[in-house]
């Protein structure tokens, strides 16, 4: 199996060309599929006997009246003759350079390729596909950027042998999707609400392609992932099953209110700007090339607590340290350096100076204080904190000691939290640490979407590595088990113990000969304290928890 890896990832290259051209096949096998609202033509890869679409519509155009308003049906499209689906779609308006614009060296908010009429999904399926477990990616980019283009799922079904379905789905971004204002009602979150809508167009429609809509699994990295982590809070007690199982990587979940704070300040300032100082029906008639320009100035702070009336009732983080979830296995985890590109050098003081301990504290809590709710006058909480993060621990390095502590509230401990839930509801939860140097945040995309993230931040051309760690997710989505399917995963690949037996977790590595070099790691190991420490994680929760953020 390794052998047939070793040549597809070889020729990677040559198949992504491939791909991103075959928009214009003529190819006579060209499938179309037929849903009520509209027959939409895809194109065959013979390379792969992959059929792809890479976009459907699933939802209306969120314009007008639409803006910020969870999304609405398709329009009924069937007098149309067959949409022609083989063309990426439009992506949502970008608040910023995404991963694409950073490859080709441009990007301005008016950006040709952007439009809000941007809410489809590509879907990516064997050609005889039928009752096939279904894989819906959200992808990741700070719910500002990125698109449908940079996550291509043709790799991912090959390695499964052709026995799953992939969709990508676009979500609304920015002050699009994330400007926050009590006017909305049940708009508010409205990129969160289309991830939710697309999951409801699985449910009605998969089958049509082949698709199984009782054996689908949800993942998302970083942004997506925070989708991931707020969809198992929410879905907790539905009767409704609209997933099954549930990955993420390097994500947590927000739990600002969406009337108060920098949701509120964001709301003041854009409707100002637009010349609608707090008029939602105003702001839903202003032009979109206005609000694509407010967009790249000033973008939107992310998802927010909505109330009880709401989706999101509450902080996720609580939720899932009381197992407040979807009864669903969990596969999460984070990279090795997830927080640190983000750390500012300036926060280590001089090692020459008489005070650095005293001036490393100080810079260390008033970092942390500022990037969270954490009341400066709460002198236990404090205490706490330099008692679990010593500077001795980190060699006296003050940017790794905060790196480490926002890594492990944001996406560390959330993929404990996760798992423990998972423990809790009597399924299974499985946590990984993705090591792969430099295990940056993302750089696991590199394995889960090779055409566009080749090498990312120097990843590794690895076949193995591939298998190991694309296998183990894709052994979860036809299982539930990532630990399942030997025969996609190398034959030295670990047994991978759940989280609940002995806290251990998978580490993702490779030798210097770019093998895999997976392993199983636990309590006492040199790498525990990057996927958050016992005691840290409870630190964290309690915290969490009391002041419910």
């Amino acid at each position: 199996m390794l052998g047939l890896q070793s040549i597809f990832l070889a020729c990677l290259r040559y198949l992504s060309l491939v791909a991103n051209n075959a928009g214009v096949s003529e190819h006579h096998d060209d499938p179309v599929v037929h849903l009520p609202y509209g027959s939409y033509q895809g194109y065959y890869n013979a390379s792969n006997d992959i059929e792809v679409w890479r976009s459907v519509r699933y939802a209306a155009p969120p314009l007008g009246a639409n803006r910020w308003k969870p999304p609405q049906r398709p329009e009924n499209e069937t007098g149309a003759g067959v949409i022609d689906a083989r063309d990426w779609p439009k992506q949502c308006p970008q608040a910023t350079a995404g991963d694409y614009e950073r490859q080709i060296g441009s990007y301005n908010p008016l950006q040709a390729i952007d439009d809000e009429d941007c809410l489809f999904l590509s879907v990516y399926k064997p050609r005889d596909a039928e009752n096939l477990p279904v894989y819906v990616w959200f992808h990741g980019g700070g719910w500002a950027f990125n698109s449908a283009r940079e996550f291509d799922g043709q790799p991912m079904v090959a390695l499964s042998n052709n026995s799953i379905i992939h969709i990508t789905v676009q979500y609304r971004l920015g002050i699009f999707g994330f400007l926050q204002s009590s006017q909305m009602g049940d708009g508010l979150n409205a990129g969160l609400k289309d991830a939710l809508g697309s999951l409801q167009w699985v449910q009605e429609y998969i089958h049509l392609f082949g698709g199984d809509p009782h054996r689908v699994t949800i993942g998302g990295e970083s942004a997506g992932a925070g989708f991931v982590y707020t969809m198992l809070a929410g879905e907790a007690g539905r009767e409704r099953k609209l997933f099954h199982a549930a990955f993420a990587s390097s994500g947590g979940g927000n739990g600002a209110e969406c009337t108060s704070g920098l949701h509120k300040e964001n709301w003041e300032t854009v409707s100002m700007a637009a010349g609608c100082s707090d008029d939602l029906a105003c702001l839903r008639n202003v032009s979109t090339t206005t609000l694509r320009v407010l967009n790249g100035l000033y973008g939107a702070r992310g998802m927010c607590v909505e109330g009880p009336d709401g989706y999101v009732k509450q902080p996720v983080t609580p939720q899932l340290v009381a197992g407040n979830v979807a009864p669903v296995p969990v596969m999460a985890g984070n990279t090795f350096r997830d927080t640190y590109a983000g750390t500012p050098p300036f926060l280590q003081p001089s090692r020459d100076s008489s005070t650095f301990e005293t001036d490393a504290d100080a810079l260390f809590l008033g970092h942390i204080i500022q990037r969270y709710p954490i009341d400066p006058k709460d002198d236990q909480t404090l205490k706490t904190l330099l008692e679990l993060y010593k500077l001795e621990d980190f060699e006296k390095d003050n940017v790794w000691r905060i790196s480490q502590c926002m890594q492990d509230n944001w996406v560390a401990c959330s993929a404990t939290y996760a798992a423990d839930a998972a423990a809790a509801n009597n399924v299974g939860g499985y946590k990984f640490l993705y090591a792969v140097p430099p295990g940056v945040h993302a750089q696991d995309n590199a394995q889960e979407y090779p055409y566009f993230y080749y090498r990312k931040e120097g990843s590794p051309d690895s076949a193995s590595l591939f298998a190991s760690f694309t296998g183990s997710l894709i052994s979860l989505i036809k299982t539930g088990d990532p630990t399942s399917l030997a025969d996609i995963r190398p034959s030295d690949d670990p047994a991978w113990p759940a989280w609940a037996d002995r806290h251990q977790f998978k580490v993702f590595n490779v030798t210097s000969a770019n093998i895999s070099d997976a392993y199983i790691a636990g309590p006492g190991h040199r790498w525990e304290h990057r996927v958050g420490t016992k005691e840290r994680c409870e630190f964290w929760a309690k915290l969490r928890s009391r002041d419910q953020w």
